[in-house]
């Protein structure tokens, strides 16, 4: 593993003072009420909202409705610490080709037993986690419980991010997709039972994200967050595949299916990779990977190395191989044995450029197609809390 030049990165150190909850309250908005666009939030330099004199004297003469109720003052806005936090759990139901919608009554009863009060709310379409998601911390929730797969953790952490709530809210995953990689990196289960024992037990703790700008289908300039990874190449031909394709097959033989297929078309493109501003590869790739968790793809175990608090993203790059050395070598890329491979190379960094004009070479973001080459990924250290094994 090589580590690039120590670069800092780009916004990184806002990330960190966006998460310190002593050092900002964020603005407060009836549930399902979004914020104006360009509004900002106030920040209060305390130790907590109890501390700020307005607040105490309000707060006797104000009916609160639930235990975590938002306060909006002439001078502002401030938000009540909650005595009994609120838990909201966000769930999927098309996720493993609608086999979550099928047991959902089951699932949500064995919540409820395990944790208590929760709320729920069903994504009712693409992106729709992202509203969900950013509209609940802003009103209050305090943990969202991600119930799907690695897309609709995906759509959870972009609506916290994009929103600059990352300190406000924790996560808890129940993995109910088709690839469930990020998980695997916390040490949470895939199986049902584990996954609320670890909601329950669990110990919340300070993990990286990503953020990424590359070009949009429209051939405009779009951004997007990432809890587990980034990828270009064929891997971006692989989960194009895939998505567009129904899921009843398990998450692993899904996404062997889809690479396969992708084997099949995929043509090798010259791409530079500039990492902390340093060239570190300049030719045809089969795909390259800027990952923060060490999983992918269903079960590949592609950055065996990768740290998910470290700071930094794990840059994997599979140089050009023909398709007959590629299937080879699919079973090393589940078992991380690829990285002794000659033709893999591995290096350590905050901030990859990747560039392929004029060819197309298309870009995947946990899982989701987003766009194609040029990219910008750089990481976000310690961007959310994330409920992980004890």
């Amino acid at each position: 593993m090589q580590d690039a030049a120590q670069a800092p990165a780009d916004g990184a150190q806002a990330q960190g003072d966006e998460r310190d909850p002593a050092r900002r309250r964020a603005v407060s908005l009836p549930y399902g009420q979004c914020q104006p666009e360009g509004e900002k939030h106030r920040e209060l330099e305390s130790d907590g909202v109890e501390q700020h004199p307005l607040a105490l004297s309000v707060i006797p003469f104000v009916g609160l409705s639930r235990p975590c109720e938002w306060l909006s003052f002439a001078l502002g806005q401030v938000r009540i610490r909650s005595i009994v936090s609120r838990t909201l759990v966000i769930a999927n139901l098309r996720s493993q080709g609608g086999a979550t919608g099928r047991r959902w009554s089951e699932i949500e009863a064995r919540l409820r037993e395990a944790l208590g009060t929760l709320e729920c709310e069903i994504t009712e379409g693409r992106r729709d986690a992202v509203r969900i998601a950013r509209e609940a911390v802003r009103s209050g929730v305090e943990r969202i419980i991600v119930a799907g797969g690695d897309g609709t953790l995906n759509e959870v952490v972009s609506g916290i991010l994009s929103g600059g709530l990352g300190g406000y809210a924790e996560l808890g995953l129940l993995p109910l997709g088709t690839g469930n990689d990020f998980v695997r990196s916390l040490g949470i289960p895939v199986d049902l039972d584990g996954a609320i024992d670890v909601l329950r037990n669990g110990k919340p703790r300070l993990v990286d994200a990503g953020r990424v700008v590359c070009r949009g289908p429209d051939g405009c300039e779009v951004q997007a967050w990432f809890a587990n990874e980034v990828s270009f190449g064929l891997s971006g031909l692989v989960v194009d595949l895939v998505n567009r394709a129904s899921k009843p097959l398990a998450g692993r033989l899904s996404f062997l299916v889809g690479t396969l297929r992708g084997v099949a078309r995929y043509r090798c493109q010259p791409v530079t990779l500039r990492l902390d501003g340093e060239t570190v590869f300049a030719g045809p790739l089969v795909m390259a990977s800027s990952a923060n968790g060490q999983w992918f793809g269903g079960g590949m175990h592609l950055a065996p190395n990768a740290v998910i608090d470290d700071g930094k993203l794990d840059l994997i790059v599979i140089r050009e191989l023909t398709r007959l050395q590629l299937v080879g070598k699919l079973r090393d890329l589940y078992s991380g044995a690829h990285l002794d491979d000659p033709a893999v190379g591995a290096y350590r960094g905050r901030i990859l450029e990747a560039e392929a004009e004029p060819q197309t070479v298309w870009l995947e973001v946990d899982g989701e197609p987003v766009g194609t080459l040029p990219a910008r990924i750089e990481v976000l250290p310690g961007a959310l809390t994330v409920i992980g094994a004890a």
